[in-house]
């Protein structure tokens, strides 16, 4: 089933919502070397949180013109400016989303310790 006309702002929220405070798992772990300390620039010393990066994952597996939009609310709502985009970000999230399906199971976990 796919929704064709989803509600950004409800998905805004949801993603914005979502915490992480269990342990890191293996895919989280990847995502963030791949997709995150690779890709996405800082200022200083900063650093991007799980919070973060658990956010971004679940951005990741939308649509690529709603993965655009919540990555951009994601970045600005967590950063204040710090942490931006490089140019190799959108190729190298593409990349690790065909190459790794959802970890379902770890976002059960997610979602059921931000609710």
């Amino acid at each position: 089933m796919t929704i064709m006309s989803p509600d950004v702002q409800e998905l805004r929220r949801i993603v914005m919502e979502t915490h992480y405070s269990v342990a890191a798992s293996d895919s989280m772990r990847l995502f963030k070397e791949r997709c995150i300390s690779s890709c996405l620039i800082t200022a200083g010393k900063r650093s991007v949180n799980w919070t973060t990066v658990v956010r971004l994952y679940l951005a990741a597996y939308s649509r690529p013109e709603i993965r655009k939009d919540l990555w951009a609310h994601v970045l600005q709502s967590e950063s204040h400016g710090y942490v931006r985009a490089s140019s190799e970000t959108e190729s190298m999230v593409n990349g690790f989303v065909k190459g790794n399906p959802m970890a379902l199971g770890d976002m059960v976990d997610v979602m059921l310790d931000s609710a």
